[in-house]
């Protein structure tokens, strides 16, 4: 029944352009699902990931467990990696929901940006219901843009 609510609300905010700070919309719940990757930019790519221009296909999937799965494909092969996240309410001030992921030990090469803690990486569930890398733009990382994909 969760799952029916949360594609019904999906579908009538992709139809009417909701945005992530009006009531009918939970960041606890939105995050759920698919995400890809935008922004391959060929910058990014280089600066990022050291492919030398090669195309990048990179995408988390949340689920309602608290686990995420992270999958990166390029020229080098394809790489996985998981571990959980936990999402933090919006506030009046914030451009959006924070949201922490923290790896598993064994899978912490996919981590992007440059957090301290160990096997962590944060990530902005942004207002406009797109999830971006955008805290970690202070440590040179570039700003990655990820998009959810409609079932």
């Amino acid at each position: 029944m969760k799952r029916q609510v949360f594609f019904f609300v999906l579908m009538a905010c992709t139809i009417l352009g909701c945005e992530l700070g009006e009531d009918d919309i939970d960041p606890q719940v939105f995050i759920y699902g698919d995400w890809k990757l935008l922004n391959t930019d060929e910058l990014a790519r280089n600066l990022f990931y050291g492919t030398d221009g090669a195309n990048i296909e990179e995408t988390y999937a949340f689920y309602d467990d608290g686990s995420f799965v992270k999958s990166r494909v390029s020229n080098k092969g394809q790489a996985v990696a998981q571990g959980n996240f936990k999402v933090a309410p919006l506030s009046a001030s914030d451009d959006g929901a924070l949201v922490r992921l923290e790896y598993a030990a064994e899978n912490e090469r996919l981590r992007g940006g440059c957090a301290t803690e160990p096997r962590v990486e944060w990530l902005v569930l942004n207002r406009n219901g797109s999830l971006s890398s955008k805290l970690e733009i202070s440590c040179q990382a570039p700003y990655l843009l990820y998009d959810k994909i409609l079932p």
